[in-house]
């Protein structure tokens, strides 16, 4: 099982937008992590942007293992990434190309804590890698 911790921010006064992702196995050891600025003010849309990087990350590197875990704090994505609420126009635009890359595999979408989040949120905001303990690995940037 191979997790990915995602996670976006919107535009907020000067601090532009963000989006991250960190791959994680089964053992917390990172894989692969990724970020980007965004121009949008919206968190779902930010998160929906590391979600579908992610996806696509996946699908490309062809890891061992079959299943994918998605977290992220941000609850509306959840929801939406396992397509409970019908979404506005702008955010079914975003979904569509990410729920094409969560049938490829055997993946699920899961709403956790802002606490257990941390290593996507630390390295979308501040470029500082959580996981310094002996379980670290060296992450990998693809972006």
């Amino acid at each position: 099982m191979v997790k990915l911790n995602i996670y976006g921010i919107g535009t907020n006064g000067d601090q532009p937008g963000r989006f991250g992702g960190v791959f994680q196995d089964h053992e917390g050891k990172w894989l692969a992590r990724y970020k980007g600025n965004i121009d949008t003010e919206d968190d779902v849309t930010a998160g929906l942007v590391a979600l579908r990087l992610g996806m696509a990350a996946w699908k490309e590197r062809k890891w061992k293992a079959e299943k994918l875990i998605g977290d992220s704090d941000n609850f509306m994505l959840v929801q939406y990434a396992n397509g409970l609420p019908e979404p506005n126009e702008n955010t079914k635009y975003m979904l569509r190309e990410t729920l094409d890359l969560l049938k490829f595999r055997i993946c699920a979408v899961y709403h956790v804590y802002k606490e257990t989040n941390e290593a996507a949120r630390n390295w979308a905001l501040k470029d500082k890698c959580p996981n310094k303990g002996p379980n670290a690995a060296s992450g990998e940037n693809f972006m």
